[in-house]
C-alpha cells in the first residue's frame, strides 16, 4: 500500500486542542478580557475571525497596561483561529509575534505551547524541516528541571514529524516518551491517539506483531464523551492500515468504511485523502476495480487536492500505480502526466521544465521496467505458492511434534507429582512409626516401674506366710495389703490394655447411653476402697440424661478419673455430677481431696502427664492413666477441663457430650 505520510492524526489532535487548550496547559496563566470590549480569550474560533479588530484593541490595551503575558494569550488564539480555518500565512504571523512576547517575559510553558502551534503550521504545509526546527525549541524549553515532569504532547508531535521524514526509528523514541508521560498522568486521550500515532511507524518497519500489540493496549483504554468521535478516525484509520498490510483486506476494508462517512475534506482533508485511498487500495486487492477506481477518480477530482502539495504527488502516482497492476498502462501515464501538469502550475516557473523532464524519465523507466516485470510476476507468484505449500506442511508437522511432545512433557511431570505425594506419605509414616515405637520403649519403662512395687509386696506377703511367723492381726494386715497390690495390678493392666488400644486408635461405636446407670454400675468396684478411707461417694446425675458416644472410651474415661479422685482424697466425699444444656451436657467429678498445683494442671492439660504423686493412703502412681484419658476425648470428641485448688479439692468436668435426640 502507497501511504501517504501524513499529518492527519495529531493534526486532528492539535486542531481538537486549539479549541480545548486550557485543560491541557494546566500551568498557563490566561486571564479574561474584562478591561477589553469583549473577551476574546474565551470565544469560539468562529466568532474570535469574526472580531478581529476587536481582539487586537485588546492585545493594544495589554501592552499599554505593562501586560505582556495577556496580550501573547491574545495574538495566540487570533493565530490559532485563523489556522483552524486555512489562512495559514495571517496565522504565522500573529503566533510570531506571541512567540516574541512569551519569550520576552520568560514564559518557558506558555512559549513551548505556542512554537507547538508554529510547528503544526508549517507540518501542515509540508515544511517539516521548519516544522521540527520549532519543534525541537518548544522540546528544549519543557525540559528545564521546574517543567520536566509536566503534560505536554510534545513528544508525540516530534514522534509525528520524525515519522512524516520517514525517521521511523526515532519517532518510536519519541512516542514511547510521550506514552510513559500520559500514562503517569492519566490522560487517556493523548495516550490512546499516540498509541495509533506509533502503530504507523511500526508498520512502516515491518513490525506487525508490535504493531498488533500496540492496538490492542489502544482498544482498553476508555476516553471521555468528546473525544470519541476524534478517537474514532484514528482507531479505524489505523486499524485499516494494519489489516491492509497483513492482507486480511476484508478488515482493512470493514475499518474504512466504518468512518467513511465521517471523513470531511472541509475539516481535515488528510483523514479524507487516506481513508477514500485506503478503501480503493482494498478494492484493488479484492479485486473490485471498478469501485477502487471510483474512489481514486473521486479524490483526484476533489478541489482542495490541486491545491495541496502536500498530498498530491501522492495521490496521483497510488493511482497510477493501481492502473498498472490492472494493465492500464496508458491510463497510468495519462496519470502521471496529469499529476506533472497540475505540479507544474503550482510551483515556479524556473522548476517546470526540470521537473516535468524529471518526470517523463521516471515515467518511461517505470513503463519498461514493469513491462519486465510482469513477465516474471508468475514464475514468482507459483515459486511462493509452491514454498507455501511447503511451509505449511512443515507447520503442521511441527505442530503435531510439540502436541506429543507436551503429552510426554505433562505425563512425566504428573508422575513426579505423584511420585512426590507418595514420598510425602512414606515420610509422613515413618515419623508416625518412629513416635509409636517410642512410646512403645516408653510404655514398657513405666509398666516395669509400676509392676515392681505391688509385685514385690506380694513376693513379701507370701515369703512372711512361708516363714510362719505372723500374728492374727498381722496376717489380716498383710492379707489387706495384698488384695490393694493385687487391684492396683488389675488397674494398672486395664489402663494399659485402654492406653494401646487408644493409642492405636478406637473402632468407636457411637450409641446412645443412660448416663446414671451406666456410672452407678461402675462405682460398685470403688465403694469399698472408699469406704475404708472414709470417703462418701455421691452420684447426682438426673435418671434421664441420655448421650450419645462410645460406651467404652467413656467407662475407661470416668474409671480413671474417679479413681484419681478417691486416691487423692483422705476423707470427704467424691460427687459424679452433670449439667445439662440444649444440646449437650457436662459429666464431672468433684472431690475434697487434697488439690493441684498450678503448674500440675497446665502439664496434665498439655501432654496428660505430671509428676508422680503417691496418693494419701501411699497408693503409688502409674503414669499413663491421664494421658489414656486425653487421647480417648480426642477420640470421642469432648473437652476435659480442670480446676483445682490446694487443699480445697479438685473437680474435673468433661464437656459438650452430645445429647441423645430421644432425650
Amino acid at each position: 500500500m502507497n501511504y501517504l505520510p501524513s499529518f492527519k492524526v495529531w493534526g486532528v489532535c492539535i486542531l481538537f486542542l486549539f479549541a480545548t487548550s486550557s485543560n491541557l496547559f494546566a500551568q498557563s496563566e490566561t486571564r479574561t478580557g474584562a478591561d477589553c470590549a469583549i473577551d476574546c480569550l474565551n470565544l469560539p474560533e468562529e466568532e474570535i475571525i469574526r472580531s478581529i479588530v476587536e481582539c487586537e484593541r485588546c492585545y493594544e490595551w495589554y501592552l499599554l497596561n505593562d501586560d505582556s503575558t495577556s496580550a501573547a494569550r491574545v495574538v495566540q488564539v487570533i493565530g490559532e483561529a485563523l489556522f483552524f480555518y486555512g489562512s495559514s500565512d495571517s496565522a504565522l504571523s500573529y503566533l510570531e509575534v506571541g512567540a516574541n512576547l512569551y519569550r520576552r517575559t520568560r514564559n518557558r510553558w506558555l512559549e513551548a505551547d505556542i512554537r507547538s502551534s508554529i510547528s503544526q503550521l508549517y507540518a501542515t504545509n509540508g515544511e517539516y524541516e521548519k516544522a521540527l526546527s520549532e519543534l525541537k525549541l518548544a522540546v528544549n524549553l519543557v525540559e528545564v528541571p521546574e517543567l520536566r515532569d509536566s503534560l505536554h504532547p510534545y513528544y508525540a508531535h516530534m514522534g509525528e514529524l520524525l515519522y512524516a521524514t520517514l525517521e521511523y526509528e526515532q519517532s518510536l523514541v519519541y512516542y514511547t516518551r510521550a506514552l510513559e508521560m500520559f500514562e503517569r498522568f492519566s490522560n487517556a486521550f493523548f495516550y490512546k491517539a499516540t498509541c495509533y500515532s506509533m502503530t504507523a511507524s511500526y508498520l512502516v518497519l515491518g513490525q506487525y506483531s508490535e504493531a498488533d500489540s500496540l492496538l490492542k493496549l489502544a482498544d482498553r483504554v476508555v476516553v471521555d464523551e468528546p473525544y470519541q468521535q476524534i478517537i474514532l478516525l484514528m482507531q479505524k484509520s489505523t486499524e485499516g492500515r494494519f489489516y491492509y498490510d497483513t492482507d486480511q483486506y476484508e478488515k482493512s476494508l470493514n475499518a474504512y468504511l466504518a468512518i467513511a462517512d465521517k471523513t470531511d475534506p472541509t475539516f481535515d482533508f488528510g483523514y479524507y485523502v487516506e481513508v477514500n485511498i485506503g478503501l480503493a487500495n482494498d478494492y484493488a486487492a479484492l479485486g473490485r476495480y471498478d469501485q477502487a477506481d471510483s474512489l481514486f477518480v473521486a479524490v483526484i477530482e476533489n478541489g482542495r487536492l490541486t491545491a495541496n502539495v502536500y498530498f498530491l504527488e501522492d495521490v496521483f502516482r497510488s493511482y497510477a500505480f493501481f492502473l498498472e497492476e490492472i494493465g492500464e498502462f496508458e491510463k497510468s501515464s495519462e496519470v502521471l502526466w496529469q499529476a506533472i501538469e497540475i505540479k507544474d502550475s503550482l510551483l515556479e516557473s524556473e522548476r517546470l521544465s526540470d521537473l516535468r523532464e524529471l518526470h517523463v524519465v521516471d515515467l518511461e523507466q517505470d513503463n519498461f521496467s514493469l513491462m519486465d516485470a510482469n513477465k516474471t510476476k508468475q514464475a514468482q507468484i507459483e515459486y511462493y505458492e509452491e514454498y507455501d505449500r511447503l511451509l505449511r506442511f512443515i507447520i503442521i508437522i511441527s505442530v503435531i511434534f510439540i502436541l506429543i511432545l507436551g503429552l510426554l512433557v505433562y505425563y512425566l511431570w504428573s508422575t513426579r507429582r505423584k511420585l512426590a505425594v507418595r514420598e510425602t506419605e512414606l515420610e509422613s509414616n515413618y515419623r508416625k512409626l518412629e513416635e509409636i515405637d517410642r512410646q512403645r520403649v516408653e510404655l514398657v519403662k513405666i509398666l516395669g516401674h509400676d509392676l515392681r512395687g505391688p509385685i514385690w509386696g506380694l513376693r513379701n506377703f507370701v515369703e512372711t506366710l512361708a516363714g510362719g511367723q505372723l500374728v492374727e492381726a498381722d496376717e489380716q494386715n498383710l492379707r489387706a495389703h495384698a488384695l490393694s497390690s493385687l487391684l492396683e495390678i488389675q488397674d494398672l493392666l486395664e489402663d494399659l490394655t485402654d492406653w494401646a488400644e487408644s493409642s492405636g486408635g478406637f473402632l468407636l461405636e457411637f450409641e446412645d447411653i443412660q448416663l446414671r446407670p451406666l456410672l452407678d454400675g461402675m462405682l460398685s468396684t470403688y465403694r469399698l476402697n472408699a469406704l475404708a478411707k472414709g470417703i462418701e461417694i455421691y452420684l447426682r446425675i438426673e435418671p434421664d440424661v441420655i448421650v450419645t458416644t462410645d460406651r467404652r472410651a467413656l467407662l475407661t474415661i470416668m474409671r480413671n478419673v474417679i479413681q484419681n479422685a478417691i486416691k487423692h482424697t483422705s476423707s470427704g466425699s467424691v460427687t459424679i455430677f452433670s449439667n445439662k444444656g440444649e444440646f449437650t451436657t457436662e459429666v464431672g467429678v468433684m472431690d475434697t481431696g487434697e488439690g493441684m498445683e498450678t503448674e500440675t494442671i497446665e502439664s496434665l492439660k498439655l501432654n496428660g502427664r505430671a509428676k508422680s504423686k503417691e496418693g494419701t493412703d501411699g497408693e503409688s502412681g502409674r503414669g499413663i492413666g491421664m494421658q489414656t484419658v486425653l487421647l480417648l476425648c480426642d477420640e470421642i470428641g469432648i473437652t476435659l477441663d480442670i480446676e483445682s485448688e490446694l487443699g480445697a479439692g479438685t473437680t474435673v468436668t468433661l464437656k459438650n457430650l452430645v445429647l441423645s435426640a430421644s432425650d
